[in-house]
């Protein structure tokens, strides 16, 4: 066996099977970047070759240009609005007239109810049934494809055309309503919250079987993740699923959707709301936890020139070529001092949200940790207890406004009772609590209060300090130098108070992972003549930060083996 063949097998997973999965808010570039990751032809920008601008950057680039010139293959790209769209067909008994009437009223759609007339029939007599456990139909494969890839996507044109302004909303309500109960327009609690995601890997198991028949790789982008759970499905059965972030500035995601897709402010906003919701449901959209969970971040910043994705397709080129073959180029100091905040937020014993931060000076040598926890010497909010607190018990863990307050005491056994939660702490958030139990006056909750969690939004009763202000202090405590010029990376863009620490310490730099909209960046950070700068992050963290950067063999090695064949 020749040492070239070694080396193939050895790389051989990494580069014959990929799953890329897609998240970001409404006007990030989601559809941008799987349009580009499915084209034959990726066309990577080239290396600058004048040596008097060749940077440490440039010249990973070229590693990868050199790479991925030769090893590009172009990814099929499924939608997960066709995922959805699918259980028009598949589902028994239902009256699509009824169902699009309640988004248009009473216009007429006699085309689009022929169209759907027709797939239905296609559907049930040559596409094989992704609802049922086994796929075993020969003949059914490339009919199944046609339907999933371009027949279901032109039908949704339609669909998209008929509905107008209420598109969005037909997808939104069909989304949520299978991940309730696997059923549209069903009001029944029998969870399916993976209905979705079930469906999805068995078309790519479907597509993996052609590819392997027409001995092509299996390189698959799905255009787009809206809900955690769905991506959280793929990160349990494949090492080989990456889910990537494409985030870009909220004044450009606004002004994209603005003057480029026609937004009004009212529509802007109504998707904001629909985004991040103030409630986490299971199976409503929550774009922040996707980003949050998400292994790539990747900056989709507007360029100069029109249609000039040349950034864009750097950054996709420099991670793709990492997955397939870990360890071609080093992790740069950004993702290296992010990788630690990320790290460092898990300490976090908010069961809120966990948030990392790290300080560094201009040079990016670290000069402190932090995450978002209670003060030191008092005990965080996921090893306490409601029970405890009720039967008086570890009272170490609570403070004496929890212990004697009259009304504190009965408001909590008004409204909280022991219980069976499936072996699980009982934990508790004490600013929702108090909040709650503020706007009701002492009262017992309300089922509204106990189905929408209507909590007043007051932060003073949190007991938690935020990540970032965590790291400040840590440098006041011990006696640390100055971070005056320095860098604060954060795995959340910081709030009002946080932005308000960070430029009276005269931080130059702020680098962000979630580009949440608020008033901190606009008010506080640009105010005033030491504004600190503010960088969207790019980058690997988390286990994708090991698994592209750790090298299978040392790069010597395999250079030894390829040269000895």
């Amino acid at each position: 066996m020749g040492s070239n063949s070694v080396v193939e097998q050895i790389f051989h997973q990494r580069e014959d099977f990929i799953i890329i999965g897609l998240t970001g808010r409404t006007g990030s570039g989601c559809s941008k970047v799987a349009e580009l990751m499915g084209k034959e032809e990726f066309n990577i920008p080239k290396p600058n070759k004048c040596e008097d601008l060749m940077s440490n950057s440039e010249r990973k680039h070229k590693i990868v240009y050199k790479f991925l010139d030769e090893k590009w293959n172009p990814f099929i790209k499924i939608s997960m609005s066709n995922i959805i769209l699918s259980f028009l067909f598949s589902e028994k008994n239902l009256n699509f007239k009824s169902l699009i009437s309640n988004y248009i009223g009473s216009k007429e759609f006699d085309e689009e109810i022929k169209q759907y007339n027709f797939l239905k029939d296609d559907y049930e007599t040559n596409v094989i049934n992704l609802k049922n456990e086994k796929i075993d139909n020969e003949d059914k494969y490339s009919d199944t494809k046609e339907f999933y890839l371009t027949k279901l996507t032109a039908f949704k044109d339609r669909l998209r055309k008929l509905l107008g302004d209420n598109y969005t909303e037909f997808m939104q309500d069909m989304g949520n309503s299978l991940r309730k109960n696997g059923l549209i327009n069903s009001k029944s609690k029998d969870s399916k919250v993976f209905c979705l995601s079930q469906r999805l890997n068995k078309l790519i198991k479907v597509l993996r079987h052609i590819n392997e028949n027409n001995k092509q790789k299996d390189y698959f982008v799905i255009d787009a993740f809206r809900n955690a759970y769905e991506a959280l499905f793929f990160k349990e059965r494949y090492s080989a699923f990456y889910l990537f972030a494409i985030n870009t500035t909220e004044k450009e995601r606004t002004n994209r959707l603005l003057k480029k897709k026609g937004f009004s402010y009212e529509k802007l906003k109504e998707v904001d709301e629909i985004e991040y919701p103030e409630k986490n449901d299971y199976s409503l959209l929550n774009i922040q936890t996707c980003i949050e969970n998400a292994d790539i971040h990747i900056n989709n910043p507007d360029n100069e020139i029109p249609n000039d994705f040349s950034l864009l397709k750097k950054r996709i080129a420099k991670y793709v070529s990492l997955i397939m073959h870990p360890g071609l180029v080093t992790p740069d100091k950004k993702e290296r001092c992010m990788q630690i905040a990320y790290t460092a937020k898990f300490n976090s014993g908010c069961i809120s949200r966990q948030v990392g931060a790290v300080v560094t000076d201009k040079d990016y040598s670290i000069k402190s940790v932090g995450w978002n926890d209670v003060p030191y010497g008092q005990i965080p909010c996921l090893l306490r207890s409601i029970d405890d607190l009720i039967d008086n018990e570890d009272q170490q863990a609570y403070s004496e406004y929890e212990l004697k307050d009259e009304d504190f005491v009965e408001y909590v056994e008004m409204n909280y009772s022991k219980g069976s939660l499936k072996a699980r702490n009982h934990s508790f958030c004490f600013k929702d609590l108090i909040n709650n139990m503020k706007h009701n006056n002492g009262k017992k909750n309300s089922e509204e209060d106990n189905e929408k969690g209507k909590f007043i939004k007051n932060q003073v009763y949190t007991r938690s300090l935020h990540a970032e202000e965590n790291a400040f202090l840590q440098i006041a405590k011990y006696g640390g130098q100055g971070v005056h010029e320095g860098i604060l990376f954060t795995t959340a863009s910081p709030c009002e108070l946080c932005s308000k620490k960070a430029y009276q310490l005269g931080i130059s730099k702020i680098i962000y992972i979630d580009p949440y909209p608020g008033i901190a960046m606009d008010h506080i950070l640009k105010s005033g003549n030491n504004k600190p700068e503010l960088e969207l992050f790019s980058g690997a963290i988390g286990r994708a930060y090991h698994q592209i950067y750790e090298p299978i063999m040392p790069y010597k090695d395999e250079l030894k083996l390829l040269k000895n064949n």
